[in-house]
């Protein structure tokens, strides 16, 4: 960790915005990862949140695969209820009902300041085995946190209302740097876990020892960012697909409430095109196109095609002043004389 890191997470991060490190980064059920949560896991010391949310994570993603097991994964922050709560009945009214409970992962932080916020500066596991009666203690950093993680122990027994032996595991990974206990610690946490306890045979005797195990920090940071990334991909997936049918359903409403409106205004009052059947004929805007000849049509000698323009219109008016009258005699054209023509024709004979 740099210097300059070091000194912004003791004094309150004064070279940086605090309001974009506090900004959400991440829901996961009852855990919320901050930006500066999620910035920590790329070379920094893991937060109470990463914590949690690797607990949280694996109480969700591993351990429904085995419904029979009665394993706790206790928060960071109810670890530190434990060891600094002197109300014991306060203490066994806040953590979770262990009557049925067969081994208790906790998180060891050597926070002693009560009024400080992610305070500490190390992490260790503590795996206590209820059934046994034996608290393992692992620890990268040699016996760091030795006397919280004993103190941790005797706490629990109070609780349990049951001793328990605690045993301090020297032959545990050790980290090469300063930064990467809590690392170790879900590491070794979802090993424990799931290669000892989930997949072994109840009846065999299972050696909780991890002598010889080397854990990969490096991986496991990179492993926790991918997990993290992936569910805030999921996560906008499913909110977007949830914003798209609030949007669908706040319009389906929209539309109901205003077919609901222009029903109950009543007539004469509502919008001026409407009109009472009483004031106007109903059909009069309407367009009614019937098969020809449909026996329905009012007005079937004129115009056997019903709903059609009539033919006609096809028909010239005859002129008045026009002397002669057309017939039509099977398809010709033949002009008959009037009256007037025929009075023309005899007055000229006369003369003549």
């Amino acid at each position: 960790m740099t210097l300059r890191k070091k000194i912004a997470r003791h004094f309150g991060d004064s070279f940086a915005s605090d309001s974009e490190n506090r900004k959400p980064y991440l829901r996961y059920f009852d855990v919320l990862l901050t930006k500066a949560d999620f910035n920590a896991l790329d070379d920094d010391w893991l937060t109470d949140n990463n914590i949690a949310f690797w607990e949280e994570y694996l109480e969700r993603e591993t351990l429904p695969r085995y419904p029979q097991a009665r394993i706790v994964l206790l928060r960071p922050s109810m670890t530190f209820l434990l060891m600094k709560e002197p109300n014991v009945s306060q203490v066994r009214a806040a953590l979770p009902d262990f009557a049925k409970v067969t081994h208790i992962f906790l998180p060891i932080n050597d926070n002693r300041n009560v009024s400080m916020a992610e305070g500490g500066s190390h992490w260790s596991l503590l795996l206590v085995s209820v059934l046994d009666g034996v608290a393992f203690h692992y620890d990268s950093l040699g016996g760091s946190n030795y006397s919280e993680a004993n103190h941790a122990t005797r706490k629990l027994a109070t609780v349990l209302q049951r001793p328990l032996r605690f045993i301090n595991l020297e032959d545990s990974p050790q980290q090469e740097n300063g930064n990467d206990c809590g690392v170790f610690v879900c590491l070794l946490m979802r090993h424990l876990l799931v290669k000892h306890l989930l997949r072994a045979n109840a009846r065999e005797k299972i050696s909780m020892s991890m002598g010889g195990k080397q854990v990969d920090s490096d991986g496991g940071r990179e492993e926790m960012i991918r997990i993290i990334k992936n569910l805030r991909k999921e996560g906008e997936r499913r909110r977007s697909y949830d914003e798209r049918e609030e949007i669908t359903q706040q319009e389906g409403r929209v539309k109901q409430h205003s077919a609901e409106v222009l029903d109950s205004k009543p007539n004469g009052t509502g919008d001026h095109n409407t009109s009472s059947s009483t004031d106007k004929d109903p059909a009069e805007n309407t367009i009614t196109r019937a098969n020809p000849g449909s026996p329905t049509n009012t007005d079937s000698l004129n115009c056997p095609w019903n709903g059609w323009p009539k033919p006609q219109h096809r028909l010239r008016p005859r002129p008045k002043s026009n002397n002669y009258t057309v017939m039509r005699i099977r398809g010709k054209r033949r002009v008959r004389p009037t009256l007037a023509m025929a009075a023309g024709v005899q007055g000229a004979v006369g003369t003549s």
